[in-house]
């Protein structure tokens, strides 16, 4: 069974190779010129204070780049905005689009660049200004159907209460006093 981890010793045949071509040519012409690994033949020349003299990509003193002067390169300038051209919001109202609010459906419009909900759009266009601290409901509970029939606005106190699961919060005050109870009668921080 061979060792793998075995290091290959070089051959004072492979050390001239290497000080001959590696400052010409590189590591990877060396390293398939003798069979060894790239990394090998760098690190090689390294212990031996060998440097590649050929291009190292940079750019010399005195040197300009290609796109010096050239101010943003336009690949696609025929489908690009023009001077003055305005998006389709600037010209009023987009169309309605569908978006999806926290895994629920809903229509949102922009208009002037700013998105509100389709539904709250049509309501204020049908009847006017919308109160502060009203909200605009679904009759039928689909937030799809933006009719100006099915819509509605109601107080945020009214939608509070309409929304509540009073049977819910029964139990949690149930189950809240009883900790309480408990905490007070162990001496537990609650």
């Amino acid at each position: 069974m061979s060792n793998y981890n075995a290091r290959m010793k070089w051959l004072d045949s492979e050390v001239e190779i290497l000080k001959n071509d590696y400052a010409e040519k590189g590591g990877v012409y060396v390293s398939e010129k003798l069979s060894r690994s790239s990394s090998a033949c760098n690190q090689m020349a390294l212990k031996l204070g060998l440097r590649c003299n050929g291009n190292s990509g940079l750019f010399k003193k005195g040197e300009n780049p290609w796109n010096k002067g050239v101010k943003g390169l336009q690949l696609s300038k025929a489908t690009q905005f023009k001077k003055g051209h305005q998006g389709t919001w600037k010209n009023g109202v987009n169309e309605p689009y569908v978006a999806n609010d926290h895994g629920r459906a809903v229509m949102l419009i922009q208009i002037e660049g700013k998105r509100q909900p389709y539904a709250r759009y049509l309501y204020k266009k049908e009847y006017g200004e919308i109160g502060a601290n009203m909200v605009i409901i679904h009759l039928d509970g689909d937030h799809m159907n933006c009719e100006v029939s099915n819509l509605k606005a109601i107080s945020r106190s009214e939608n509070m209460a309409r929304n509540q699961n009073s049977k819910k919060a029964a139990e949690t005050r149930i189950e809240n006093k009883r900790k309480r109870e408990l905490y007070g009668k162990y001496g537990l921080l609650g």
